[in-house]
């Protein structure tokens, strides 16, 4: 219930949203009201229809896997908010992208200019047509657009509040007491900014600035900023969506692959670094659940979803042909223990691809052969 009420909060909708709405929806609340605020109108989007062709674009990239046993430990590098950050580091928004070439070399005004490729055909048939290359107007001494400024706040608003749940309740002699982060044997008042120390300023009690139910309602809440920020992408992807507009989601995800090219590139040169590669398995495959945290049972993933709702994955580019079926309540077991499930995915086999069992201590996973596979030996 905290997340819920923590997304209903971040993305300004009712309650009921949580439950009887799509993510969309929350999403174009959240920027319609900053519209609102920054004396913006927006347009009404035209009706969607699912039998308007449009040709695809590239998502996300695949680093080709370095196959073999490592028997050293390997060092995972992540992002943070990936496309959230592409987004702010190139100003990519409907009032930044130029639209009418006379607009695109005014004087004083400084541009970006980001190129992506057009696709027709999915899977195999998958083939290139066209690319196409946007420019973007920079705001004058680091000024954001709308997009940009709301995910720059939703990061920011999940930071702090997730260093809020960290906050220590420091009772001074005299009956003074300080609520903020604590730093060693310094504290930090997060109303005024000031900073003691607890062991020459006559502390007589440290302890959690917060109860649990307190540390789980502002988990909710960093989690609602995060899920918005990552999710704000691809409602602009997503035709059914009044925000639609496909060239901030393909450059997006053009600026994201370049950001991953250029790091892996430094990782390579800089330490000789490998890839790790993963994908989804097949619907029979069995897993360890736990369900309503006390029911432990192995299921197959089809089982799991049960009669769950499919949905095709119309706000998520690169997932066309894809459905997802969102879950509660239920979780699997991995390395890091039990871990929430909140949806699964479903696509056709692909032509040209087949299915290969693999045998492992635990039981068996069929996979698609596009897999990173290892023999017992080690060798591919």
């Amino acid at each position: 219930m905290a997340n819920n009420i923590g997304m209903a909060n971040v993305c300004t909708v009712p309650l009921s949203y949580i439950f009887m709405r799509g993510q969309g929806v929350k999403i174009f609340s959240l920027v319609a009201k900053q519209c609102k605020l920054d004396n913006f109108v927006v347009p009404t989007a035209a009706r969607f229809s699912a039998d308007v062709e449009d040709d695809g674009y590239e998502g996300a990239i695949v680093l080709e896997p370095q196959a073999g046993i490592y028997l050293e430990p390997v060092s995972v590098l992540d992002y943070a908010s990936l496309y959230p950050s592409s987004m702010i580091s190139e100003n990519l928004s409907h009032d930044s992208i130029v639209m009418d070439p006379q607009y695109g070399s005014v004087p004083g005004v400084t541009y970006v200019d980001i190129a992506y490729d057009i696709y027709e055909g999915t899977g195999s048939s998958k083939v290139k047509v066209n690319t196409r290359t946007c420019r973007f107007a920079q705001g004058a001494d680091g000024g954001k657009a709308v997009i940009p400024r709301i995910l720059q706040d939703l990061i920011a608003q999940r930071k702090a509040t997730r260093k809020m749940a960290d906050h220590k309740r420091v009772t001074f002699g005299g009956g003074r007491i300080v609520v903020g982060p604590l730093s060693g044997s310094r504290i930090t008042d997060a109303a005024t900014g000031e900073v003691l120390d607890v062991t020459t300023a006559d502390a007589t009690s440290i302890e959690d600035a917060y109860t649990d139910f307190h540390k789980a309602v502002l988990d909710g809440l960093q989690a609602a900023y995060k899920v918005t920020a990552n999710s704000l992408y691809g409602a602009l992807g997503a035709r059914s969506n009044p925000l639609y507009l496909k060239d901030l989601a393909a450059c997006t995800t053009a600026t994201g692959r370049s950001l991953i090219l250029q790091a892996k590139a430094f990782v390579q040169k800089e330490f000789g670094a490998r890839v790790i590669y993963g994908d989804s398995v097949a619907g029979y495959t069995p897993v360890l659940l736990r369900r309503g945290g006390t029911d432990v049972v192995y299921d197959t993933i089809e089982r799991m979803v049960g009669t769950g709702r499919w949905t095709p994955c119309l706000a998520e580019p690169g997932r066309e042909g894809k459905d997802a079926c969102e879950l509660r309540g239920v979780e699997a077991w991995t390395e890091a223990g039990w871990t929430p499930v909140h949806r699964v995915i479903r696509h056709a086999l692909a032509k040209g691809k087949a299915m290969v069992r693999v045998m492992t201590s635990m039981g068996v996973v069929d996979v698609t052969d596009d897999h990173s596979l290892l023999r017992p030996d080690g060798e591919p």
